[in-house]
C-alpha cells in the first residue's frame, strides 16, 4: 500500500474499532461474548452452545443480533467520520456489507474478525514500542 493508502485504511480500521466497542458496551455481556467467541475467537457455533449451556439455534439467534447492532453501529461511524464519497463506500471494499442478505453474513464476520485482528495486532505494537 501506498502511504495515503495505509494511512486511509487505518482510519477506516479505527472507526470500524469505534463500532465494535459502542456495542460491546450496549449489549449483554453474554451476547457480545458470543459473537466474540464465534466471530473473533473462530469457535464453531456448536462449540460455543457447549460452553455457555445454551442451544445453537439461541447461539445462532444472539449472534445474528449482535452482528445486526454492529453493521448499525459501522454504518452510523463510516457516515459520521468519512467526508468523500470513496470513504463512504470503504466498508463495501473491505468485505462489510451494510446493506446484507443472509448469504453475505459469514463474508462480514470474516472480514469483521480480519480488521480487529489488525487493529489487536496494532495495538501490540503500539505498547512495545512505549516500553521501548
Amino acid at each position: 500500500l501506498t502511504p495515503d493508502a495505509t494511512y486511509e485504511q487505518a482510519v477506516f480500521q479505527a472507526k470500524v474499532e469505534k463500532a465494535i466497542r459502542l456495542v460491546e458496551k450496549e449489549t449483554e455481556f453474554l451476547d457480545f461474548s458470543i459473537y466474540q467467541m464465534r466471530v473473533f475467537d473462530g469457535l464453531s457455533g456448536k462449540q460455543v452452545a457447549e460452553n455457555i449451556g445454551m442451544s445453537e439455534p439461541t447461539v445462532s439467534r444472539r449472534l445474528a443480533k449482535v452482528r445486526d447492532r454492529i453493521r448499525e453501529r459501522i454504518r452510523e461511524q463510516v457516515s459520521t467520520f468519512s467526508f468523500t464519497r470513496e470513504e463512504l463506500e470503504e466498508a463495501e471494499r473491505n468485505g462489510l456489507t451494510l446493506n446484507p442478505k443472509k448469504a453475505d453474513d459469514s463474508l462480514f464476520d470474516q472480514a469483521l474478525a480480519d480488521i480487529h485482528r489488525a487493529q489487536a495486532e496494532l495495538r501490540k505494537q503500539e505498547r512495545s514500542v512505549g516500553k521501548a
